[in-house]
């Protein structure tokens, strides 16, 4: 005996099959294949309409009000005392633009948590076209005809750039953007609360001292012309204090005779001969030089019995 069967897939799609009864009362199912449901793949436009669509960070851009110049008004708002919500914003940058003609005008960046009130906190604040700009929290000047960006990490939900004194003689206005991204500095700048320790400026005088690319430690020592018999005793030289220089050389020329050597000492304070005293003919070059077995090193120029009119003494240390 046949029978028609309904059956569910997996997905629980109905479909029909036929059986047989035997003599035990036992149902053989007959699947027909074709009868089966088959799902087809689905296609590029499917797949595209069927993803959840992916939304990165994205910006604001706040048009701030023309010709503002009056005391305590907000540039991005244009209200007196008035105050940006930049709650969903993790940084800013701010485009001041002044007109010509301003004789007198300061803004100044603040943030808060409370807009009911007047009075606002610090923003620290730094010019982005600039490289070395120093972090500012202080209200600033914005002299006429000038087109300025600031950049600040929003750190409080309310911003604003407030006119701290009255513009004279012209205008300013803020265009600002405000993005979701964190606030990412171009320039890392380190400093100190103290002076004097850290926070210094170092410089070499060219016409003292010179580290080339060569690995050459040049002084020029001097130029002076020397009287008949006098002598010159050289600036003494720290070759210890830079690593990496192993020879000490001075060339002296005159115009008449004398004497040149090369003195070193341990301590600064008493020096020893480096070589041997050598004639200098007049009119000639001559050059010496000693293995840096000591820290100091100077050069030492006895003139002869005229006086000089044309002298030069130069001195280096060496990488060789």
């Amino acid at each position: 005996m046949s029978n028609n069967k309904i059956l569910k897939d997996g997905l629980g799609v109905e479909f029909t099959t036929k059986t047989s009864e035997d003599v035990a009362g036992i149902n053989t199912s007959h699947v027909n294949v074709d009868s089966l449901p088959i799902t087809q793949p689905l296609t590029d436009a499917q797949l595209r309409a069927s993803s959840v669509p992916i939304s990165l960070p994205d910006g604001a851009q706040v048009n701030g009000p023309l010709a503002q110049s009056v005391i305590n008004t907000d540039l991005l708002t244009g209200n007196v005392n008035g105050w940006y919500d930049a709650a969903k914003f993790q940084s800013g940058a701010i485009q001041i633009i002044a007109s010509a003609g301003i004789s007198a005008g300061q803004i100044f960046f603040e943030q808060t948590n409370d807009n009911t009130s007047s009075v606002g906190l610090p923003l620290l604040h730094t010019e982005a076209i600039a490289i070395n700009s120093n972090p500012n929290n202080a209200a600033f000047a914005i002299v006429a005809s000038t087109n300025r960006l600031f950049r600040f990490s929003v750190n409080a939900r309310y911003i604003r750039v407030r006119i701290s004194t009255a513009f004279v003689g012209g205008t300013v206005r803020a265009i600002g953007f405000f993005s979701e991204f964190p606030f990412s500095a171009n320039v890392l700048n380190v400093q100190q609360g103290v002076a004097g320790n850290f926070q210094v400026t170092a410089t070499v005088a060219s016409t003292t001292a010179n580290i080339g690319a060569n690995g050459m430690l040049a002084y020029a020592d001097s130029s002076t012309n020397l009287g008949a018999g006098a002598t010159f005793t050289g600036t003494s030289r720290d070759g210890g204090s830079i690593q990496g220089f192993n020879k000490f050389v001075a060339k002296a020329f005159a115009n008449v005779a004398g004497t040149l050597r090369i003195e070193q000492s341990a301590d600064n304070t008493n020096w020893r001969r480096a070589t041997a005293d050598t004639t200098v003919a007049a009119d000639s070059v001559i050059e010496l030089s000693t293995t840096a077995t000591a820290r100091y090193h100077r050069v030492i120029y006895i003139n002869g019995a005229s006086a000089q009119t044309q002298f030069l003494i130069n001195s280096a240390y060496l990488r060789i």
